[in-house]
């Protein structure tokens, strides 16, 4: 499992840093949404909790869902003008 942490930390640093910088941002979003569904589903698995916890497990769960939508739109949308990856093109 060690080794998959560091990818993980990897992937949670970097990719968040290219997008803000718009480095190859269409593989970074997909790269983002792949490990948003993973972490979704192995840490928030509401279905096997009772109560306040599925409660809140399921607001973590369905907040991962409009992250995950987030950044599909980030994905169509593309990179902008002042990318690194832009054209200068509005």
């Amino acid at each position: 499992a060690y080794p998959l942490s560091m990818v993980g930390a990897g992937v949670e640093f970097f990719a968040p840093l290219a997008l803000l910088l718009g480095f190859q941002l269409r593989i970074m979003t997909l790269l983002l949404i792949v490990f948003t569904i993973v972490a979704t589903l192995i840490s928030h698995r509401f279905w096997d909790f009772h109560d306040a916890a599925r409660s809140t497990q399921l607001i973590q769960f369905n907040k991962n869902i409009a992250i995950i939508g987030g950044l599909l739109a980030l994905f169509v949308a593309g990179p902008g003008r002042y990318s690194v990856d832009g054209d200068g093109r509005p």
